[in-house]
Formats: structure tokens, C-alpha cells, sequence
């Protein structure tokens, strides 16, 4: 170690360090997106006034990308649900002004959900753990094509431009 102690990273850093199943499933998409050619940048210290976890940035095509992941089949169910939105007391989903993809990330499965964030349909999104090919999901899992055929709005605020 370099001369910190655990306890002191964890309280610079704050609770992201620990926080379960979320780093895990960013971590996923950074890999799959580094798989498929593109660069992934994401804050070393977590930043609440962003709506995204990732950018991610290939040739002239930057995405910033909001990442929600799960690991368990709800209770008595035989589906897994994310919760697509933000807020911490009221829910409401994101807009394009905060984050242009979220990427559903079901884990230990590994499937992976591409949703430009116009086209999320509501708070919560529920995915049958035996999926069907005809799922009004179907065209979103694995279609890291989207990310590649959207322009970002944003694109030269975020890589500096005028």
C-alpha cells in the first residue's frame, strides 16, 4: 500500500468505494465498450451534478452514458427489474440534456441493454430471467450499434470545441 490506510480512501473517496453492484456493473459496460473499440472515461471520485457514469468516446462520436445494473431476480418473481430513473425522494427518468444512453447491465448473466434515453418507456424496467427473442426488449440487448449510429448533441461541449 502507499502509506494510506483503507479506512482513509474509503472517507476521501465516500461510499461509490463500497456501494455494491453499481461499480461492478460499470465496470462491465467500460469492458464491453473497450472491447469494441471505443475509449471509456469516468470520474475517479464520484460527481452528483453529472447524470452519467461513463463517456464514452470512439473516432468523432462521444456518448455519455448512465449505467444501471442488477444482480438479483426480484422476490417471488422470475424477472429482474432496474430502476431507469433518478431522484432520491421523487423518481423521474433522465432527459437528453443529462445523459444520451443507458445501458441496462444484468449480472451474472451479463446481458446488456442499450437504450438510447429517449426511448426509455418507464421508472422501471423488468426483463424475464427466460427472455424471449419477441421481448419489446429484444432490439435493445446488445446493440452497441446505437451508440455508434446517434450523434451526440453535446459533442463539441464535451470534447472542448467551440
Amino acid at each position: 500500500m502507499i502509506g494510506l490506510a483503507k479506512s482513509t480512501i474509503t472517507d476521501a473517496v465516500g461510499p461509490q468505494l463500497n456501494s455494491g453492484i453499481g461499480p461492478v456493473g460499470e465496470v462491465g459496460v467500460a469492458y464491453q465498450l473497450i472491447r469494441r473499440g471505443w475509449s471509456v472515461y469516468t470520474a475517479i471520485v464520484a460527481d452528483t451534478l453529472q447524470h452519467y457514469d461513463l463517456i464514452a468516446c470512439k473516432g468523432e462520436v462521444m456518448q455519455r452514458i448512465q449505467v444501471k445494473c442488477t444482480s438479483k431476480i426480484e422476490k417471488d418473481t422470475s424477472r429482474y427489474s432496474i430502476l431507469a430513473a433518478k431522484g432520491n425522494h421523487k423518481k423521474v427518468l433522465y432527459t437528453k440534456d443529462e445523459c444520451d444512453f443507458i445501458i441496462a447491465s444484468l449480472n451474472p448473466i451479463e446481458w446488456y441493454f442499450i437504450f438510447p434515453v429517449e426511448d426509455i418507456p418507464a421508472l422501471t424496467l423488468r426483463f424475464p430471467a427466460n427472455f424471449p427473442p419477441d421481448h419489446r426488449y429484444s432490439s435493445y440487448k446488445d446493440a452497441w450499434h446505437l451508440l455508434e449510429t446517434q450523434k451526440n448533441p453535446h459533442q463539441q461541449t464535451l470534447a472542448g470545441g467551440d
